[in-house]
């Protein structure tokens, strides 16, 4: 997710964005004052006249696209490539004591600059008034219409939910507006663009296991397409690492709207990073010199920081890793998060239907049938691949990745050795590890069976029997050999 505060206006809106280019339209009048008598090419200055002011609000391209800004309206081809934004509040105020109709008006007209939103010929402020507001369309156009001859302060506001992050700095624009031609332009077009910017948190997880696994962060920061008369002055990222992280390394690249790598030069920025296994922020601060070396080499490209991590602990099993981004005035905040879970297993003998916990049952988990039939590549959590039940019968693994996004992830448990005298279950347990606490974790419960006991002579029943038999047969025996004895001593 990734949200926006606007530096003037205090506002989060979901995108990124960032510096803003302005083609001044009404500089062409200021720095050129008019006669206001007749000219050539032109009629006279008509002062019972109205004019209009008309905003076409854009976002800035990747590059310049070369349009005229004389005031004039630009047609639809002229304006294909461009995209227009809806929503973008203007306001436009007449300039008091400047009279257009006579050549003093325009005299000081051409001293007029904005400062701090006020307007000033460097000793004076004057002040405003008749203010009117509105908003951009569906086609990125507002339109002042029935406007006095005068100077006008322009100034955009709230951006509606548009990823503007730096508003358009407050320009001046005059009704009528000098042509070049010895002509005057009642209806005034004025083409404001805003550069765009942003930021997206990634987080590469899918090959962790347990506590211990490391995972990376990527954040992709562009840089935006900075126009005409605009500059970068901040480009920072700042990563806060979750306290259930451990730093582990970053690395930092540029590339160009295309793509390719951008090399920049010794000093270009500044990594400040925690201790290794350590949480905290880490800040990646482009320099004054970086700066220029992004705007000269990377507009419309992007910054990329690669994060490497430990996870440490679950808490609540979602683990959120955040990144700002600070361009010029603009803030833009980006997340994403990893999934963990746990397991218990409860290992028990029964005995008259009561369930009585084993204690020393060693167990493993494995990440596929496969390993877990075989005995190969055991899970390590924080180092540990064999987890043994306490004298309660219980123990829990109290770190396993929970999958990507959160959709879970299947485990194979398997006894791989039983308590003395019983007898282990070696068949793996399929168990699916879930987001959330230990104290949310599944229980898989193992049943042991004693080892069998060899087989004991009985008093009575079969094994009686048995030995009557036995002795009977040896009565017979005894007798039967009496008898032969006997006769032989007859006939002797």
């Amino acid at each position: 997710m990734t949200t926006i505060t606007n530096g003037g206006w205090g506002r989060r809106v979901v995108a990124a964005v960032g510096a803003v280019t302005i083609a001044m339209i009404g500089a062409v009048a200021l720095a050129a004052p008019a006669s206001a008598t007749e000219t050539p090419n032109g009629p006279n200055i008509d002062p019972k006249a109205k004019g209009s002011v008309t905003i076409h609000k854009y976002a800035e391209p990747d590059q310049a696209t070369g349009l005229p800004h004389d005031g004039t309206k630009l047609t639809e081809e002229q304006l294909k490539n461009l995209t227009p934004l809806q929503g973008v509040t203007f306001s436009i105020a007449q300039v008091d004591g400047i009279d257009l109709t006579t050549n003093a008006g325009w005299t000081t007209a051409a001293t007029l600059t904005v400062k701090d939103g006020k307007v000033t010929d460097g000793t004076t402020t004057f002040a405003t008034s008749n203010t009117k507001s509105g908003a951009t369309g569906l086609d990125g156009v507002v339109d002042f219409s029935q406007l006095p001859l005068g100077v006008y302060l322009v100034t955009e506001g709230d951006p509606g939910t548009n990823p503007i992050a730096i508003s358009t700095p407050p320009f001046l624009v005059t009704v009528p507006l000098a042509t070049q031609k010895n002509t005057w332009l009642y209806d005034v077009n004025v083409y404001p663009k805003n550069s765009l910017t942003g930021v997206t948190k990634t987080v590469d997880d899918a090959k962790a296991t347990g506590l211990g696994s490391e995972i990376s962060w990527t954040v992709a920061a562009q840089i935006p397409n900075v126009g005409e008369g605009r500059s970068l002055n901040r480009f920072e990222i700042v990563d806060t690492l979750d306290a259930r992280l451990g730093y582990a390394g970053a690395s930092v690249a540029v590339t160009d709207r295309t793509g390719a790598p951008v090399t920049l030069s010794d000093g270009s920025f500044t990594v400040t990073a925690p201790a290794t296994g350590a949480a905290g922020d880490l800040k990646v601060v482009f320099t004054e010199k970086g700066l220029a070396e992004l705007q000269a080499k990377a507009l419309g490209g992007t910054v990329t920081a690669t994060v490497k991590t430990t996870v440490k602990e679950i808490g609540d099993g979602s683990i959120e890793n955040t990144v700002t981004l600070y361009v010029n005035d603009a803030t833009v905040v980006s997340e994403d998060v990893t999934s963990w879970g746990a397991l218990k297993v409860f290992k028990y003998a029964k005995s008259d239907r009561v369930e009585t916990g084993l204690k020393d049952a060693e167990f493993q988990v494995f990440t596929s049938e496969a390993d877990a039939t075989a005995r190969t590549s055991p899970v390590s959590v924080d180092g540990k691949t064999t987890f043994v039940s306490d004298a309660s019968g219980n123990l829990t693994v109290d770190g396993l990745f929970a999958g990507v996004k959160g959709t879970g992830k299947d485990y194979w448990v398997v006894e791989t050795k039983a308590p003395v005298g019983y007898t282990a279950d070696l068949t793996p347990i399929k168990v699916t590890v879930k987001p959330g606490s230990i104290a949310d974790a599944q229980i898989v419960k193992v049943l042991n069976t004693q080892v069998p006991p060899p087989i004991l002579p009985l008093t009575g029943g079969d094994g009686a029997v048995v030995f009557g038999i036995a002795g009977v047969a040896l009565v017979l025996i005894a007798a039967g050999a009496a008898v032969v004895i006997a006769r032989r001593r007859v006939r002797v």
